[in-house]
């Protein structure tokens, strides 16, 4: 495996760019490829069978451009394709897990909302995970599908957004302890106006935080980090040229402005 290949994330669309600007930050040294697959976004629309061999194709496309290790950068793809995808591939493959036992341990006395999409929600990983974790605690979902189509477009911040977010949020008290789990990576992005519209005392768990700390664990064991690498990133999107636009767009904002909001 070559130290000097690159680092590959994909997701169906926008939300992993929340992703791979954070590893960039934590790894700046390293080379990165990043694959949209906004044609057959969302994913959570797709038959288990169908999304399974995109994901599998993904990863191919991602060793074949030369990754030495994969970040899946979505939820939905991690908890209905990873085995697959380790299978098909001979690289280190990490997934994105919803950050809802940090949450847990982090709200003492109030509760955590996890926003994520319908599929991430409703499947078992999540139930396991508050089952085992949140006996006794106030768990909530909430599902924000309109929030991920606007940050698809690229919109991420200002007053739709923010009224995007005051709408789905409208039947909480937010006047107590709070914890909010990002839980779809499209939502990495929002830390900053979630607090801005919801108060600063509102704590935030994104599980992107979490993944990058796993990544450069990883790197470090398997002696895979680079050492003659010139930091360089290419974006991919099989939406065509007008999605790697807003995706670039994306990516260099969002390396200039990181919210520093996260707890973990």
């Amino acid at each position: 495996m070559n130290k000097n290949g690159a680092i590959g994330f994909f997701d169906a669309g926008m939300g992993g760019v929340s992703v791979i600007v954070r590893a960039m930050k934590k790894m700046p040294d390293e080379k990165y490829i990043y694959l949209g697959d906004s044609i057959n976004q969302p994913y959570t629309d797709q038959p288990k069978d169908r999304l399974i061999e995109l994901c599998v194709e993904n990863c191919r496309f991602l060793v074949e451009k030369g990754s030495k290790a994969i970040v899946v950068a979505c939820n939905t793809a991690t908890m209905v394709a990873i085995d697959a995808m380790r299978e098909a591939v001979d690289v280190p493959i990490l997934g994105m897990w919803p950050a809802i036992r940090p949450a847990i341990e982090m709200e003492v006395d109030g509760k955590v909302i996890v926003m994520a999409t319908e599929t991430t929600l409703a499947s078992k990983t999540v139930h396991d995970l508050i089952s085992k974790h949140g006996r006794g605690k106030r768990i909530y979902k909430l599902a924000c599908p309109e929030i991920i189509s606007l940050v698809e477009n690229g919109t991420v911040e200002g007053e739709e957004m923010e009224t995007l977010i005051k709408e789905y949020f409208k039947g909480f008290k937010m006047d107590e302890s709070t914890t909010v789990v990002l839980g779809c990576t499209h939502f990495g992005f929002l830390a900053d106006t979630i607090k801005k519209v919801l108060g600063e005392n509102v704590k935030i768990a994104d599980g992107g935080i979490g993944v990058t700390e796993s990544l450069s664990k990883i790197l470090t064991e398997k002696s895979l980090l680079c050492e003659e690498c010139k930091p360089a990133y290419e974006v991919y999107n099989s939406g065509g040229e007008e999605k790697v636009r807003v995706s670039e767009k994306l990516l260099n904002d969002f390396l200039n402005v990181l919210d520093e909001a996260v707890e973990v």
